[in-house]
């Protein structure tokens, strides 16, 4: 299972890859030529910003919140019994 989902997490970081304007050159070193999967005027540009202060921040808080419900740790803040 493991290598299954270390195959879908490159997979995806590839395609991620191919939106930005950068492009992925999935032929490295033989070809240089990078590939994309959108049309110039849909592709984003990455490390701005946005991404940077908001998109970043997010992603971390997210990740602590399922590594501590991970841990068996609850989600809520329990009620206290009447």
């Amino acid at each position: 299972m493991l290598a299954v989902v270390t195959a879908l997490g490159c997979a995806a970081h590839i395609a991620g890859d191919e939106l930005t304007h950068g492009g992925c050159p999935l032929f490295w070193p033989a070809s240089m030529h990078e590939f994309h999967l959108l049309p110039r005027p849909l592709q984003f540009t990455t490390a701005k910003l946005c991404e940077t202060w908001i998109v970043f921040p997010l992603l971390v808080v997210g990740l602590g919140v399922a590594v501590w419900h991970a841990t068996g740790h609850p989600l809520s803040i329990p009620q206290p019994a009447k």
